[in-house]
């Protein structure tokens, strides 16, 4: 009994940390990426400034060192713009996000088994059956734009919660990475 529980609970966390960090993508399914073998690097857009960690010209620069050694490692050239046969972009967008999980205590005796109780029979933790707390989401995204036909091709994002850790040079190369392994898209 003890093993099912164990295995119920690891399983709840895989799922709710896959939930919380999905790589999700989109792409045109009339471009030919097999064509593709140059890129240009396109600053992003400046807007005002909302969230210190989020709008930051050192995250700038380490998305798009990033989005440039992820490129060449799958055997893409940087060129000149006008050279291009795509040009990448990335935009971070956020919001506030609320997390409601149920907040459930599991209290273990020896003996005839385990009794299971939620906190909320439980007058020690209250009559609430579940827990809010709110956070800010970062979404990055990276945009491949066709530079021929000046349309976006291909899109890809990963949204996690906003925090200075979460966007360090390690993790913002694991996302990148994350967000680009799809791309190009395999023919289907």
């Amino acid at each position: 009994m003890r093993t099912a529980s164990t295995l119920l609970c690891t399983l709840v966390a895989l799922a709710w940390l896959t939930g919380c960090a999905t790589t999700r993508a989109e792409y045109d399914r009339e471009a030919d990426f097999s064509r593709y073998q140059t890129f240009a690097w396109s600053e992003p857009e400046r807007r005002e400034v909302r969230d210190p960690v989020l709008d930051s010209e050192l995250l700038d620069r380490r998305v798009e060192r990033a989005v440039r050694d992820a490129l060449r490692e799958k055997g893409f050239r940087e060129v000149a713009v006008d050279e291009a046969d795509f040009i990448v972009t990335y935009h971070i967008t956020s919001r506030e996000r609320v997390y409601t999980s149920p907040n459930v205590r599991v209290h273990l005796s020896y003996g005839r088994g385990y009794r299971y109780y939620p906190h909320w029979h439980d007058p020690f933790y209250g009559p609430y059956p579940y827990e809010h707390r709110s956070y800010r989401e970062g979404t990055l995204i990276i945009d491949i734009v066709d530079r021929e036909r000046e349309e976006l091709v291909w899109r890809s994002w990963r949204a996690s919660e906003a925090r200075q850790d979460q966007f360090s040079e390690s993790q913002v190369n694991r996302r990148v990475e994350r967000i680009l392994r799809e791309f190009p898209p395999a023919r289907s």
